[in-house]
């Protein structure tokens, strides 16, 4: 029956919550799929983390940049004033390193050749934690793509500040939920039931609109993609609605009706794997990440639970296995001193040698997983010549 499920919808919640509000929206590590800043209060209050690289991964490089570029986060803005001043502060993972940005114009988005920096060009090299962006000649009404990165791979997070100038009220649609899980078919007597949608990045609430019989709907606002739904009739149909809203709008709904009565099928939410973990399914079937495999791979598993009344569950879940992610770094470093990745601490070959070696960076990579990042260490009193 449903409720001996609970413990595993639950286990999956922590995959779904929502971080601090600031965050929204999520940045994109393409330019044409940039989300835009609603207004210039959502902008003044931006926070976020730039990203680990993915190894192996390539961008667009945009004419003009003037950095190395790893792990690009993009936004759109559409300006209202002719001069807008940012002021980027940077936090926590940026070590001796700090955060890239410049702000531009384009014709055309996947075309790097097109770009044209509209502002200055910040390119830490030295962790200033504070480094303002000021784009000039602004046209009111045009959009502008904002770049941030970490420099030299960094994932540093950073909060933004406007100091002066104003952008247009933007709304950027959120797209519906592609589907509501959860029982579709209840027994009778079942005192609740979990709903759930995917989790949507630039969403702030998960509206759910529950209707029963046709009745007025239960309007319930939810911080994260789940709600444990417990005021089933005793026949008849429950209508489940679901729609993502954030402080710019909302989505349109996603509905899954609910039948009192007769056998049950669910499909459950994926289970992410990261390498070297594991997870019990509810019918004691344990899915180990082990060994990793070297891309992504999702297998999908079906198993049963046995209920009262003829009224059996059939529960159908994906887990998908996640592979390493990893980087690589260069370090300069003199005789005496030290540089800390993570918890190692980093220290150059006396004989001016370079020194190679990895280290593992904890919920830094996708969904809370570790990354690897593999780091060369050069005696900076030392000259080379690297081909």
């Amino acid at each position: 029956m449903i409720p001996r499920i609970l413990p595993f919808i639950l286990f999956l919640l922590p995959l779904t919550q929502i971080s601090a509000q600031c965050n929204k929206p999520y940045p994109s590590d393409n330019a044409c799929t940039a989300p835009y800043f609603c207004n210039t209060a959502q902008l003044n209050a931006h926070c976020s983390t730039i990203r680990v690289p993915i190894f192996g991964k390539t961008y667009l490089n945009p004419k003009g940049f003037c950095g190395s570029l790893e792990s690009p986060s993009w936004y759109k803005i559409k300006a209202n004033s002719a001069t807008l001043s940012l002021r980027f502060t940077a936090g926590a993972g940026c070590g001796t390193d700090g955060v890239q940005a410049v702000i531009f114009s384009t014709t055309n988005c996947a075309d790097s050749a097109s770009f044209t920096p509209v502002s200055n060009c910040i390119n830490s090299n030295g962790g200033q934690p504070v480094a303002d962006v000021t784009a000039t000649n602004l046209n009111a009404g045009q959009t502008y793509y904002l770049l941030v990165d970490g420099y030299s791979g960094a994932g540093c997070s950073f909060n933004i500040t406007v100091l002066s100038g104003t952008i247009q009220n933007v709304v950027d649609p959120l797209p519906a939920p592609t589907a509501v899980y959860g029982a579709s078919i209840v027994c009778a007597g079942v005192s609740s039931s979990v709903y759930s949608v995917s989790a949507n990045l630039n969403a702030t609430e998960y509206i759910y609109s529950i209707s029963n019989n046709g009745g007025a709907p239960q309007i319930v606002s939810r911080p994260d993609s789940f709600y444990n739904y417990a005021n089933f009739p005793a026949t008849g149909t429950v209508n489940v609605c679901v729609n993502y809203k954030n402080d710019c709008t909302q989505s349109p709904q996603k509905c899954l009706t609910v039948v009192l009565g007769g056998s049950n099928v669910v499909t459950l939410p994926n289970v992410y794997l990261c390498p070297g973990t594991s997870t019990t399914l509810g019918d004691g079937t344990v899915v180990q990440n082990t060994p990793t495999p070297a891309v992504d791979v999702s297998t999908s598993y079906t198993f049963s639970k046995i209920g009262s009344a003829g009224c059996d569950t059939t529960f159908n879940v994906s887990v998908v296995k996640y592979s390493n992610r990893k980087t690589s770094k260069f370090f300069f470093i003199k005789n005496g001193k030290s540089e800390t990745l993570g918890s190692t601490i980093l220290t150059p070959n006396a004989d001016c040698s370079p020194k190679t070696g990895a280290t593992t960076l904890k919920n830094t990579a996708l969904n809370g997983c570790d990354s690897i990042v593999n780091y060369t260490i050069y005696n900076a009193t030392q000259t080379y010549t690297l081909n």
